[in-house]
């Protein structure tokens, strides 16, 4: 907020120092824009605040070289059914030119050249196939005067949208699925580190509480501490242990039924159950 103050007040004294000697200060500009795009990369960096849209900005991070490569595939495949257009279909589609068979559909001029040239061609498949435009008043005319070009359009419309589109979504969607799975085991390191840390500062507080220093916690003893020290409390529960969990826990650890635990046992089995599927501890 301090940053965005500074981009704004220095916006503010530049434009009013301009206005008044006339004068172009070209550097506090030129500051002032680099300002602006640091502004950007802030904002940027304030999308981890919510997760759906930085695992989003991830995914398509992921599927960014997927992407290029599937396009690049796109572009191929068009560019050879552009030339096999401009070799077989061309030549039909200037005889139906000449006939006045796309005066009905107001498309002679742009029909006529649709695939005059190799240019033309993939510009013709390229808004057919993609956009969606133009098979009625171009296709029509050809398929019902010449029906063995449908076997063409076909293919054409088989190889493009029903497989390279497909497969370029199947490539985006498994990069998505992949930035997924990296953000979830970046989710569990830090996780893990805070559960660590949090381990640690629980050890030291079970030693603060260990009156006569005798190295174990009563469960009354640790209840109370549950109750009446909020940090031990937020402990716990970064632990993934609440106050109805307290008891369980702690007679599991009682294996001798002694009515006390060593609290060093007590930290290093928290960590270890909350490393362990729920049915191992079944």
């Amino acid at each position: 907020r301090l940053f965005d103050l500074v981009v704004v007040l220095v916006d503010i004294s530049v434009t009013i120092t301009l206005s008044i000697i006339s004068v172009n200060l070209s550097l506090p500009m030129g500051l002032s824009r680099i300002g602006r795009v640091l502004r950007v990369t802030r904002a940027l960096r304030m999308m981890s605040v919510f997760p759906e849209l930085a695992l989003m900005l991830q995914g398509i991070c992921f599927a960014a070289r997927s992407l290029v490569w599937g396009l690049l595939m796109l572009v191929m495949v068009l560019l050879l059914w552009s030339i096999l257009a401009v070799l077989f279909i061309n030549p039909l589609v200037q005889t139906l030119a000449e006939e006045g068979a796309f005066d009905a559909y107001g498309c002679r001029e742009r029909c006529g050249k649709a695939f005059m040239s190799v240019e033309q061609a993939m510009l013709t498949l390229c808004q057919q196939l993609v956009v969606g435009e133009g098979w009625v008043e171009l296709n029509y005319p050809i398929i019902e005067r010449y029906p063995v070009t449908s076997v063409f359009f076909a293919m054409v419309v088989i190889s493009t949208n029903l497989a390279v589109l497909n497969l370029i979504l199947g490539m985006i969607v498994e990069r998505a699925t992949e930035a997924k799975n990296v953000s979830m085991r970046q989710e569990a390191i830090i996780k893990d580190k805070a559960f660590e840390a949090a381990g640690k500062r629980l050890l030291e507080l079970c030693g603060m509480l260990d009156k006569d220093q005798s190295g174990s916690l009563s469960y009354n003893e640790l209840r109370a501490a549950f109750c009446e020290n909020k940090e031990f409390a937020d402990i716990l529960k970064v632990m993934d242990i609440e106050a109805r969990d307290l008891e369980v826990v702690f007679h599991m650890l009682d294996s001798d039924h002694s009515g006390d635990v060593s609290y060093q046992e007590f930290v290093e089995q928290m960590y270890l159950m909350k490393n362990r599927e729920p049915q191992t501890l079944l």
